[in-house]
């Protein structure tokens, strides 16, 4: 935003130079990028006279003037369409400097010499219009210094304003916060208005259909006016902050505009259908010419003024060429209003379109600043072009501001700000910002009434911070901040969490993190049925796109997403895991649970030239399994209590998978990727899983260590060969055994697994070692022999195997 200097002067009194009013504002949280010195660049261009003007025989487009500073005439030739006899016109004379350091120079065109230049806005530095030569207003005095004559020396501070600073945006905004820092008196413009003639009430009527979108809307009709150019005064102005005038009217507006940060609308009273104003939001297929020529196609969410028949203008961006302002209008119905900055937001995305006006409501402006803009704007188009204001205002307002009232403590604003401001000057900053203190006898809090012009303060941390930037954040003393650290829930299953990948890693896995958001897609690659409307899962109500549009149930699908990946840019050997949260439907708000995933693929170790490492299988994964539960203190403390039972896991191979129980309780699932998923997945090798519950096991792990005393007593051993069921586990077999046996099976070690024709369909061999040992005696032969027997004729009997007693050996 631009801020002219001498401009702000006129609305309060304040004595610092421009960088030090930079300055000022800069430390107070209204960052001044730059200050532009308007003018000083331009030397020796004077107010000219046109006295007469023909086409160059060599140019079609060229003319020689004849021009008159009021001592000397000057033959000039120039291109521009726009002058005539008698104008007054910037005569740039030889030797002239215009801004980017341009010197003017005598010159030969077309074989005519000129004798300088006449100038347009951009080369006087004022404007951005090329499109001809500045006209100067009528009484102009005849050479004198442009710079004088059009006021050019003017200083102007360019603002970054913050999206939540809308109460900045205008020249007035500014000085209520310079009068706020420096204490300097605030002059709000003196409104003096003259009504006269039929009441407004008589002339049109205003009708608010949606009253969300629209909270207040006023208008009032000026009556029998003069369109026509503005004083220079007013055009210097606006041109000084980087607008071009129109005419009186539509500058007036404007001017309102940046004086008090209020956008307005002029209407041509006599071109509104039965002189009717509705506030509607469009319909479907309507179209609106707007006054940038551009055809605008609306939709269902513009939100339109119009007349009886027509859109007659975008709310809150930008008016239409049907009813606009121009030199044949006599009456004009003014419109001043709050537009709610969501709806005005929406439309200017969709159509791509953004303007003085709409930048402001985009940030909120000051709903009761709508009457006040009104009435100095018909004062203003009273002034400069006549006409009688209808007396009264067509003021609809369905729900009139309340403020916004809160508590606030001085105390806890100094412990948050490491200060020790005294409440006196807490108070005092606060009323200079226009905040309305009051206390209750006995109390030490502070009663805050907000003004309608700040939207930005709501909760007491927003009063904190405007006592910090008005007290001086330079003021504050630097300290390190208190902080108590507290043994919650939440800080130990961050450390349990650091833990595991710490074990896993040691383990040869890699952590991979992936996105929480997935595609129902993400479903069907796997070949996994979503029940009908994805009830199943947790859908995002307004999701950015389709592919974000669901919460993950399970971390395996994405894990394999990455494997993917990874195998088809040439990564054989891929070992990976990952902990994070899975979402189900829940009452409310969707169900959360911790979650421990892995996949892995390839050989067990690195790969090199000399040899070639054996491939991962269900045993290894099955002993990452082990490792890991190991490590937590699960499965060596509870291993009696514990087992492994078949899986159902939607994403696990049938009879190649198994379930991890402990204290009955299931825990997770390991085992070989299900056929089918590798298949629609084209993974050539076999891929291995396995899916954990984290926060049950939180609930389990024991860091603290156990120890057991070893035996001195050597142990002994006999191998067991065994048919069993095919959907028999070897961990079935494990519980069985160490039941039996009791604290003399101290381990059963798995060493073969065979299917072939001495077996029959249906059954699978198996070979394993089962350890005896006592803590206090050595065991003697007939006695672990008395045991071995026990055992073989409970599996028998209990699991229905066949135990091959001739391959039973003595170790």
């Amino acid at each position: 935003m631009r801020i002219s200097y001498n401009w702000l002067k006129e609305y309060v009194d304040f004595s610092l130079s421009p960088p030090e009013l930079a300055k000022c504002l800069t430390m107070a949280g209204l960052e001044v990028s730059n200050i532009l010195y308007l003018g000083s660049e331009v030397e020796n261009v004077v107010v000219g006279e046109i006295l007469s003007l023909k086409p160059l025989p060599q140019a079609d487009k060229l003319s020689l003037c004849q021009v008159s500073d009021g001592k000397q005439i000057f033959s000039i030739v120039c291109g521009a369409r726009n002058i005539k006899v008698k104008d007054l016109v910037p005569l740039a004379r030889v030797g002239a400097k215009l801004p980017g350091g341009k010197r003017i120079s005598k010159a030969k065109i077309k074989g005519q010499t000129s004798y300088g230049m006449l100038c347009s806005e951009k080369e006087l530095g004022v404007g951005e219009d090329t499109s001809g030569i500045r006209i100067l207003p009528p009484g102009s005095k005849l050479g004198e210094d442009i710079k004088k004559a059009l006021a050019l020396e003017e200083v102007v501070l360019e603002a970054e304003l913050t999206t939540n600073r809308s109460d900045c945006a205008s020249i007035f905004g500014i000085a209520r916060e310079v009068s706020a820092i420096l204490g300097g008196k605030l002059k709000p413009p003196r409104i003096e208005l003259k009504e006269n003639g039929i009441s407004v009430f008589d002339l049109a009527k205003v009708e608010i259909l949606h009253s969300q979108a629209c909270k207040r809307y006023t208008a009032r009709i000026i009556r029998e006016l003069k369109v026509g150019p503005s004083p220079s005064w007013l055009v210097r102005k606006l041109e000084t902050v980087g607008l071009r005038p129109i005419n009186n009217v539509v500058d007036v507006t404007n001017y309102v505009l940046i004086e008090l940060g209020h956008p307005l609308h002029a209407f041509d009273y006599d071109k509104l259908c039965e002189h009717k104003i509705l506030v509607r939001f469009a319909t479907p297929g309507e179209k609106l010419l707007t006054l940038d020529n551009e055809q605008r196609k609306l939709t269902e969410k513009n939100l339109l003024i119009a007349d009886a028949k027509r859109p007659v203008a975008l709310a809150g961006i930008i008016g239409g060429t049907e009813t606009s302002v121009d030199q044949s209008t006599r009456n004009v119905l003014l419109e001043s209003a709050y537009f709610a900055p969501q709806v005005v937001r929406g439309t200017v995305r969709q159509l791509g379109i953004d303007t003085e006006s709409s930048y402001r409501f985009e940030r909120g402006v000051d709903v009761e600043n709508v009457l006040i803009a009104s009435n100095r704007a018909c004062q203003l188009i009273q002034e400069l072009a006549g006409g009688k204001v209808a007396s009264g205002v067509i003021d609809v307002y369905p729900q009139p501001f309340s403020p916004v009232e809160i508590e606030f403590s001085p105390e806890e604003t100094n412990h948050i700000l490491g200060s020790n401001i005294s409440p006196k000057e807490m108070s005092e900053i606060l009323t200079r910002l226009r905040f309305n203190i009051s206390q209750k006898e006995g109390e030490k809090h502070l009663w805050v009434r907000v003004p309608s012009y700040r939207n930005d303060i709501s909760c007491p941390i927003d009063l904190v911070e405007e006592i910090a930037r008005l007290y001086g954040y330079d003021k504050i003393p630097s300290g390190m901040p208190k902080i108590e650290i507290s043994d919650s829930v939440d800080d130990k299953v961050l450390m349990l969490e650091d833990f595991v990948r710490e074990i896993l890693t040691r383990l040869g896995l890699c952590e991979v993190v992936s996105r929480s958001l997935v595609s129902p897609e993400y479903y069907n690659e796997l070949d996994i049925v979503i029940p009908t409307g994805l009830k199943g899962t947790v859908e995002i109500t307004n999701p950015l796109s389709r592919e974000q549009s669901l919460l993950r149930t399970s971390l395996l699908p994405c894990l394999l997403s990455v494997l993917k990946w990874n195998l088809n840019h040439g990564v054989p050997d891929m070992k990976i895991f990952e902990i994070g949260r899975v979402f189900f439907p829940g009452k409310g708000i969707p169900e959360e649970k911790r979650i421990l995933a892995g996949v892995l693929v390839g050989t067990q170790e690195e790969r090199y030239w000399e040899d070639s490492s054996k491939a991962i299988d269900f045993y290894y994964v099955k002993g990452i399994v082990d490792s890991l539960l190991g490590e937590l203190g699960i499965y060596s403390q509870r291993r009696g209590e514990s087992g492994i039972e078949k899986s159902s896991h939607f994403l696990l191979e049938e009879g190649i998978s198994n379930k991890i129980m402990v204290d009955n309780e299931h825990l997770g699932d390991f085992g070989e990727l299900a056929n089918k998923v590798s298949r629609k997945m084209e993974f050539r090798n076999k891929v291995y899983i396995f899916e954990l519950d984290f926060d049950k096991m939180c609930r389990l792990i024991e860091i603290k260590k156990k120890y057991k005393r070893m035996s001195r007593f050597p142990w002994v051993s006999r191998d067991i060969a065994l048919v069993a069921p095919q959907g028999l586990t070897f961990g079935e077999i494990c519980v069985k055994i160490k039941r039996v046996g009791g604290e003399l099976v101290q381990d059963v070690k798995l060493f073969d697994v065979y299917f072939g024709k001495q077996i029959e369909p249906g059954k699978k061999g198996l070979a394993c070692k089962i350890i005896y040992q006592s803590m206090e005696k050595t065991l003697r032969d007939e006695q672990v022999n008395s045991l071995h027997m026990r055992i073989v004729e409970a599996l028998e009997r209990d699991l229905k195997v066949k135990v091959r007693k001739q391959d039973s050996l003595v170790k």
